[in-house]
């Protein structure tokens, strides 16, 4: 068993290499808003607004521009998410040729609104940069963090049109190092600038059941090629010893003795006598190599059958996680449409437009977050096509 034991633990060691390892970096900060909504942002803003305003623009190419009255403003809506890893909600505004308007940010926590956190006003042809700690609106670690909004403020404000670019979640700042240089000075520290964050490329590398497959397959190859070198390097040594043995024995007692028989008559029977020994030398190495080969392949073989169950069923796992989640949020944006009480046709729409933007999403995510969002995408086309049946019933039945 120690030996069974060694080669499972050798057999580890080189597949897990094959294995992608979890990223230990960090939290990145969130983009919300990079040229188009992204991170499973949703617009539900009710003022007159364009995302894809072209001038002014902080960055990029578009801007999103915002003609509210009253207490109109920009809604950016997203399912309940976490913010334990955010500490700011940071973007940049334009006052618009005039400036002078009065705006305030308040966070959407599942049916609760949080505290309001109005604005300097606005200055006029100048971007400004505006950072807001997440505590300052009551969504510091928060579990049901939705969206937010970016409103006038009532009749107090003066009327125009202002602009938002480049809006994210900014990330905690993570450990500090645990060695450092004792010679080196500590860096100045530099004025904060807004860059988009870069979205992660697409995983051009296999999913998880094909990496979990290659290292099947490697660990059951590296089995057997050590169960061939086992059975083939003790055959070689049992025959070796067996051939000293037999070089280093003496002939039979008595028949090269004084006065025996001539060395004519004792060659025949020494032969005789070394091939009986090397006879039973090979039974002895064939019987023990097959005593192996009942023993341990046997058991090799249940192990690799067992690590292949283990991983089918952590692959299975997986995906019913990713269809559970891919119904919640499903479920959410129905509620969310329930509360709005909105027409059919308006219904038809909001799907529509979430798919536009999980369609969009797929390209600019990784490969784990692809796969629940193709979910989530084939849950809302199903849901659309019933609420287009629905709009096609009414139409006849009117």
């Amino acid at each position: 068993m120690q030996f069974l034991n060694r080669i499972r633990w050798l057999t580890l060691a080189v597949a897990l290499p094959a294995c992608p390892l979890a990223n230990a970096s960090t939290e990145p900060d969130l983009p919300v808003y990079i040229d188009g909504l992204t991170s499973g942002f949703i617009d539900w803003a009710s003022a007159p607004h364009n995302v894809t305003n072209t001038s002014p623009v902080h960055s990029g190419n578009y801007s999103i521009s915002v003609s509210p009255s009253g207490w109109e403003g920009l809604h950016l809506h997203h399912g309940n998410m976490d913010t334990t890893p955010y500490l700011n909600l940071s973007f940049w505004i334009h006052g618009d040729t005039n400036g002078g308007q009065l705006i305030q940010v308040r966070a959407l926590l599942g049916t609760n609104v949080g505290s309001q956190y109005p604005l300097p006003p606005l200055e006029s042809d100048k971007w400004q940069m505006i950072t807001i700690p997440l505590a300052s609106l009551d969504a510091a670690d928060a579990s049901n963090f939705c969206g937010f909004w970016i409103q006038r403020c009532g009749s107090n404000s003066p009327d125009g049109t202002f602009y938002v670019d480049d809006i994210q979640l900014d990330a905690k700042p993570g450990p500090l190092p645990a060695l450092a240089a004792v010679s080196e000075a500590p860096a100045a520290p530099s004025a904060k600038t807004l860059v988009a964050p870069s979205t992660p490329a697409p995983a051009s590398g296999p999913n998880s059941t094909v990496w979990i497959l290659c290292a099947l397959i490697i660990t059951i190859a590296l089995l057997a090629w050590l169960v061939i070198a086992l059975l083939a390097s003790l055959g070689f040594l049992l025959k070796r010893n067996a051939s000293r043995m037999l070089a280093s024995s003496s002939a039979p007692t008595g028949l090269l003795s004084e006065g025996g028989p001539s060395r004519d008559a004792v060659e025949p029977a020494l032969a005789t006598d070394w091939r009986e020994r090397a006879l039973a030398a090979e039974a002895v190495a064939d019987k023990q190599a097959q005593i192996i080969r009942d023993e341990l392949v046997p058991e090799l073989t249940e192990f690799a059958k067992q690590s292949l169950v283990q991983g089918l069923s952590s692959q299975r796992k997986a995906l019913l996680e990713t269809h559970q989640k891919a119904q919640a949020e499903l479920a959410k944006l129905e509620a969310r449409l329930t509360e709005l009480r909105l027409p059919l046709r308006e219904r038809i729409l909001m799907f529509e437009k979430r798919i536009a933007e999980l369609e969009n999403e797929l390209l600019t995510r990784g490969e784990e977050m692809s796969e629940l969002i193709r979910a989530t995408l084939l849950l809302v086309r199903q849901r659309l096509d019933e609420e287009r049946q629905k709009d096609i019933t009414s139409s006849r039945s009117n």
